[in-house]
């Protein structure tokens, strides 16, 4: 007979990880056949909506602009908070004094004590400019990097979610290549999923099968 899992023994982050995947292709803001390009407005609205459906489907209850203006925290019928979130739209490489929410997260581990987990979900440049010859892969990598070495070890574990993406220039805008979900804890880095940013490129799909058929 199955154990029944009780709330403490419960993998909260890699359960979240799982279903977020999932849940990210879910009423997607672009379709191929008739909008190819989303505002940022659209994207973290789509985020917001990923982050309460993915709570609904493991009973927990979504409080979006909580404890002192955090994106959204989850929390248990008892009132007790399981995870923090923040979300950002610019770019990682831009470092701390643009991109907050690191920061922000590791405050709030001191205000939310017990908490299970705290989740970061921010868009990774890659590729080289011709102008400047920056390389923004290794840009991106370095501050992904720095986050490891920075969360210390007595923090609770971290969930990094991150849409890596070309930039196309301000007509195309992003053009999304991948995302990737990685837990920070102890100081380590582990990778625990990488896919298609978009569901059409999702092989066997039905997104895939049905955005051949309209083209």
């Amino acid at each position: 007979m199955p154990v029944l899992t009780n709330a403490q023994d419960r993998p909260w982050l890699t359960d979240f990880a799982t279903i977020f995947a999932h849940m990210w292709y879910r009423d997607f803001p672009l379709q191929l056949s008739w909008r190819d390009k989303a505002q940022r407005a659209d994207w973290t609205t789509h985020i917001g909506i990923t982050v309460r459906s993915t709570a609904d489907l493991m009973g927990l209850f979504t409080h979006f602009e909580s404890g002192g203006r955090t994106d959204a925290i989850l929390k248990d019928n008892q009132d007790k908070a399981v995870a923090a979130f923040e979300w950002e739209w610019s770019a990682l490489h831009r470092g701390d004094e643009i991109v907050t929410e690191f920061e922000k997260l590791k405050k709030s581990c001191v205000t939310l004590a017990g908490i299970r987990f705290m989740c970061l979900i921010g868009y990774a440049r890659t590729g080289t400019s011709p102008r400047s010859r920056d390389d923004y892969t290794k840009r991106s990598t370095a501050v992904l990097d720095g986050y490891t070495k920075r969360w210390n070890v007595d923090l609770p574990p971290l969930l990094l979610v991150v849409i890596h993406f070309e930039w196309k220039g301000d007509q195309k805008n992003r053009r999304f290549v991948k995302m990737t979900i990685d837990e920070i804890a102890g100081e380590s880095r582990n990778l625990l999923r990488e896919q298609p940013a978009y569901p059409w490129e999702v092989s066997g799909s039905r997104s895939a099968q049905e955005t051949k058929s309209s083209l």
